[in-house]
């Protein structure tokens, strides 16, 4: 067993409230979700693949995070690469120290083959093989009283462009929309098949999982679809949509993320059936949250952290205070408080470097920032 510490009563308060956020139901306040972190210093290659190392550094996490009064509720994730689903279909995968790891291409510039390619049964594929052997690792050093999430859940639309050269695979959806269908068939069998496998394995599985804070279970997994910035709305629609719902009737809902900005296939992600969440960074390179809350008006819930400084203010980010004070928080609570959870100013990974006192402190200026506001702004 490894040693941690992990605080059950703040766990269950903080994911309570978030299970409420997520129903876009009235809580007591805001959900502010913020980390704290130490970097063991590990490289990308160690994360990935030494089960060790990965098991070490989020359990160190943890423990910090533990000591502080905030809205996360502590999950495991047992995290490889972005195209672990591509693997069976053949495609080879590079692992370097620290970059993240990156798939060749199966397909180039011929659509017929796609007819060719063959998916391994799950318990064949190198890393699933891997894969299980971390969750058993994470499930025999741990308590069970940490949930374990599922890998990075990529959609069927991104592993598309893995698997089949990507600016081969956008073209051939205008001049082969039959074989991009079929791709985009199998691909799907292929994310169920490999997640039930993942479900049957954990004992205490994390609902939504990958980039979503905690939730509850039997209401969808999260899914990452970022290829959505790059494609009309009519083309999310026909190549992605139909499979996208599949999934979401399958799994009783999605929980989408995407990085950059997506407002313009918005109002047609919101036609996912069961559409739970949607994640977005906002700022004004990337989603102008005012804007998509106006979209989503109330129809799923909304988390949100605040755009990186090289792209939400392209090299010239205000002091981190003024963003949260005068643009993160009122572009995300002008359209009321029901159905948003915000990050802390750690953002996604947790704030590292700092005390807990110091810690603390920074939590609770903007849970005040977030009251402050609210007295103006009177929408629930």
């Amino acid at each position: 067993m490894f040693n941690y510490t992990i605080n059950q009563c703040a766990n269950q308060q903080a994911q309570s409230r978030l299970s409420k956020a997520y129903r876009c139901e009235q809580t007591d306040r805001v959900p502010v979700v913020e980390l704290a972190k130490e970097d063991l210093h590990y490289t990308i290659k160690q994360i990935a693949l030494d089960k060790e190392c990965m098991l070490t550094q989020q359990l160190r996490n943890i423990t910090l995070t533990s000591r502080l009064d905030t809205d996360y509720a502590p999950y495991l994730e047992p995290w490889i690469c972005v195209p672990i689903h591509v693997e069976p279909f053949g495609a080879k995968i590079k692992f370097m120290e620290n970059e993240w790891p990156s798939a060749y291409p199966v397909i180039t510039d011929n659509p017929q083959d796609v007819y060719k390619l063959k998916c391994k049964p799950v318990w064949q594929s190198d890393l699933w093989k891997r894969l299980r052997g971390i969750i058993d690792f994470f499930q025999a050093n741990t308590r069970g009283d940490i949930p374990i999430a599922l890998t990075d859940p990529q959609g069927p639309f991104t592993n598309a462009s893995l698997l089949w050269q990507t600016d081969e695979f956008f073209t051939a959806c205008y001049t082969h929309p039959k074989q991009v269908h079929h791709i985009m068939n199998i691909l799907t069998d292929s994310f169920i098949e490999y997640t039930d496998a993942q479900l049957k394995l954990i004992d205490n599985p994390a609902f939504p999982g990958h980039s979503f804070p905690l939730g509850e279970t039997g209401r969808g997994i999260s899914l990452s679809d970022d290829n959505s910035v790059m494609i009309s709305p009519a083309m999310f629609e026909e190549f992605n949509l139909p499979y996208l719902n599949r999934i979401s009737e399958h799994y009783n809902g999605i929980y989408y993320h995407s990085c950059g900005n997506y407002m313009k296939v918005l109002p047609s992600i919101m036609k996912i059936k069961k559409l739970r969440a949607v994640n977005y960074h906002t700022g004004p390179y990337e989603m102008v949250s005012r804007q998509a809350r106006k979209i989503i008006n109330g129809k799923c819930a909304v988390w949100s952290s605040y755009s990186i400084e090289s792209v939400g203010w392209r090299g010239n980010m205000p002091p981190i205070e003024t963003v949260f004070k005068d643009y993160y928080i009122p572009q995300n609570l002008e359209h009321g408080k029901r159905g948003i959870i915000l990050a802390g100013m750690g953002s996604y990974q947790g704030s590292e470097g700092l005390d807990i006192e110091a810690h603390q402190r920074q939590i609770d200026w903007v849970r005040q920032q977030i009251a402050e506001y609210q007295k103006t702004n009177t929408k629930t």
